[in-house]
């Protein structure tokens, strides 16, 4: 006796489609110790997500003003300097009762006290500054040296 099995075309591509899950799903069960370990992606950080210890946030362009005790950006500060190239800028900050400046520049920050209205002068880092305003327009700049760093824009 003769057992013959009649398929359609219908059942062959459910057949074949279930062979072909299975060869796709098998090597997904292989043994973990051959699996490749793909690195985490870098975590970059949102800009203003850092702060300093002020609460300052310098990737928001913040920075702490130790006379008007708040996070400020230099560069919205009212008096603006620039250098003789005019390829960097300087904001300056006075204190309340005009006894002090700060001034923000690419050479640091620095906290003057006032000798004139007109004069204020410090040492940071063993070097004397000045803030001085002459014709007019406010100079900033290294004690002794000839030209100032930064003029009045």
């Amino acid at each position: 006796m003769q057992i013959q099995l009649k398929y359609n075309m219908k059942d062959f591509k459910s057949i074949l489609f279930a062979f072909t899950l299975v060869g796709f799903l098998l090597p997904g069960c292989s043994d973990t110790k051959s699996a490749k370990v793909v690195p985490p992606a870098p975590v970059v950080p949102l800009v203003g997500g850092d702060a300093d210890e002020h609460g300052c946030k310098a990737s928001a362009g913040y920075q702490w003003c130790t006379l008007q005790k708040e996070c400020i950006r230099s560069f919205e500060l009212p008096l603006q300097l620039l250098n003789a190239d005019k390829t960097s800028g300087a904001g300056v900050a006075f204190s309340a009762d005009k006894k002090q400046a700060e001034v923000f520049s690419a050479m640091g920050t620095v906290v003057l006290t006032a000798k004139t209205a007109t004069l204020f002068t410090g040492n940071s880092g063993g070097t004397n500054w000045y803030l001085e305003q002459t014709g007019g327009k406010w100079m900033f700049g290294k004690k002794g040296e000839a030209k100032p760093s930064y003029t009045e824009k």
